[in-house]
């Protein structure tokens, strides 16, 4: 694959070293489009390492992941670059890639944000050469930095380097014409060639080799623990936090076999219940929202019923979400975003004859919650802090807290498995902390996830119904990455 960007195998041997690495780079050419090609592979060639990358792209297209595993999102006049980026890093992937990124200087300041906060980042931009595309971005962050008065261009020029230490320049055809290192000495931005004319001419610096082990560190420290090992250290957590241990039940699923005493049931997708004459729900935007869980109250294990607060005459749960672009992005993480709708339902209700027109590709498949199978479980890292932490006399409280994470997938209840920090919403009406209702998985099922959607809240990401204790009328949801 590399022999399209150069023809020689010392230079093709350093792309590949370049590619399996965590090392930040910046490919230049005359025209963006021209750099767009080397960009997508090294994306591509990442993405099919385990790293979660995301690559903001002229192209028009779908919020989707690309069969190398991009997730790809089409930049437009209103889901601009910088846009794009923000919402990336709220997702905390592991690179973050974007194509034309000198035409929005607001843009280039959230990618070297980004480079500074534990990502690699990538972009496409259009210069005459290395050393003018590297100028460029340095006068647009001194501009920003002038313009906030919170940065002296020393301190500029560190990020500059850090952001962009390695630039590709490339020709019309996309074949590799030199590749510099970027290194900041004595205040001022140098480029060190390591390809020149085509050619192999130096090797990267140990700076380089630095870069790339703090950055594989820090995904591996990420990784989880296989699914062998959970039942055992669950079991461990359980005695440490013996007395903040709750139950969850986890929903068992089969397919909608057409039963009509089942069309009003519990279910991941397919037809809601609405009420008589009710349109099907619609987003913002305009366009029908899918439905994505369904719960009849009366369906639910009577002990878990006891710990869910219905208000009187509901007897469904609904959540409907819009995956348009960019609805599916644009601040999309958010509880109270305008793509989803969460609501009890009661009184009369019916299963609508006719759907509006969803492609086929994008319809949920109907999945009926047949069954609960009820288990235990344990707070999350993020929440362990407030709860006292392990006992002074626990073995090992430090690694299993590492370690011991609540129960990940489809599941009612419980301690909500957290993406990143934890992040309870409050209240619109009260500002009171709302808590977990259901947890809902996105990407393919598999034994990790137990995920039973068929879309993805960025890249496998988790979101959780949460209710308002106090005002249970008042429901939210919101994922993260």
């Amino acid at each position: 694959m590399t022999e399209r960007f150069s023809s020689e195998p010392a230079v093709r041997d350093l792309l590949e070293r370049i590619a399996r690495t965590f090392v930040s780079v910046l490919v230049v050419a005359d025209r963006a489009d021209d750099a767009r090609p080397l960009v997508a592979w090294l994306c591509e060639r990442r993405a099919a390492d385990r790293m979660h990358v995301i690559l903001a792209t002229t192209d028009a297209v779908e919020t989707a992941p690309t069969p190398g595993g991009v997730f790809r999102i089409g930049i437009t006049s209103e889901l601009t670059r910088a846009r794009i980026l923000r919402s990336a890093l709220r997702q905390d992937p592991d690179v973050v890639a974007v194509e034309d990124l000198a035409v929005e200087p607001e843009a280039i300041e959230v990618y070297a944000m980004a480079s500074q906060t534990g990502h690699a980042v990538m972009a496409s931009v259009s210069a005459p050469s290395a050393r003018e595309a590297i100028a460029a971005i340095e006068r647009a962050l001194l501009e920003g930095a002038r313009t906030r008065g919170d940065l002296p261009q020393e301190m500029v020029r560190a990020i500059l380097a850090f952001a962009a230490p390695l630039v590709v320049r490339v020709d019309a055809k996309g074949a590799i014409e030199t590749i510099d290192e970027v290194a900041l000495e004595e205040g001022l931005v140098q480029l060190h060639g390591l390809v020149a004319s085509g050619k192999r001419t130096a090797l990267p610096s140990a700076r380089l080799d630095k870069l790339d082990a703090e950055q594989t560190a820090r995904v591996e420290a990420m990784k989880p623990p296989a699914p062998p090992e959970l039942e055992a250290l669950h079991a461990a957590m359980r005695e440490l936090y013996r007395e903040h241990v709750r139950p969850t039940w986890a929903p068992e699923v089969g397919r909608i076999d057409g039963r009509l005493d089942e069309r009003d049931g519990s279910r991941f997708g397919g037809k809601p219940v609405l009420a008589p004459g009710e349109e099907w729900p619609r987003c913002a935007c305009g366009e029908p929202m899918l439905l994505a869980l369904q719960l009849r109250l009366a369906d639910l294990p009577e002990k878990a019923r006891a710990h869910v607060i219905v208000p009187e005459g509901a007897t469904h749960l609904q959540l409907f979400y819009c995956t348009a672009s960019p609805c599916a992005v644009q601040d999309a993480w958010l509880p109270f975003a305008m793509n989803r709708l969460v609501r009890f339902l009661g009184g009369p209700l019916e299963v609508p004859s006719e759907t509006p027109p969803i492609p086929d590709s994008e319809k949920f498949e109907a999945r009926s919650i047949t069954g609960w199978r009820e288990l235990l479980d344990v707070p999350h890292p993020e929440e362990r802090s407030a709860l006292g932490g392990a006992p002074e006399d626990a073995e090992e409280p430090h690694a299993l807290d590492r370690w011991l994470f609540p129960r990940a997938g489809d599941k009612l209840l419980g301690w909500p498995w957290w993406a990143q920090a934890a992040e309870y919403p409050s209240c619109r009406r009260c500002g009171e902390k709302m808590r977990s209702l259901f947890q809902v998985s996105s990407g393919e099922e598999d034994a990790w996830t137990k995920a039973h959607l068929p879309m993805l809240f960025a890249a496998d990401g988790t979101g959780h119904v949460t209710q308002c204790p106090a005002h249970p009328d008042e429901l939210g949801f919101g994922w993260a990455c």
